[in-house]
Parts: structure tokens; sequence; C-alpha cells
């Protein structure tokens, strides 16, 4: 290791899964490659805006 930077992997299956999302890698991507903090933090509002319009809609 150098430049005391973390070795991070991001490991995909890539396999279609019926069901909803669990987790949010799109948005820790963004993190892990340091967008900006308001960037994420709306990324984490519009997820939760969507989940509660899905909860109502099922």
């Amino acid at each position: 290791m150098s430049s005391g930077l973390l070795s991070i992997d991001v490991i995909f299956d890539y396999k279609l899964k019926a069901g909803k999302l669990k987790n949010r890698n799109a948005i820790r991507i963004l993190a892990l490659n340091r967008y900006p903090v308001t960037l994420i933090e709306e990324a984490k509002k519009l997820a939760a805006e969507f989940d509660d319009f899905k909860n109502i809609s099922d």
C-alpha cells in the first residue's frame, strides 16, 4: 500500500434479481470516488423519496 491509500474493491455479479434493491451501490461508488458530499446527500434524499413513493404504490 502506497501513499496511505486503502485498496477498495467493488465486486458486481451482473445478475438481474427480482424484488426491491437492498443496497445503494451507486451512491457508495460516488462516495468512494470522492464526489461532492452535497451530491451524495441529494442522491440519498432522492433514493429515500423514491422508496417512499414505491411503498405507497405497492
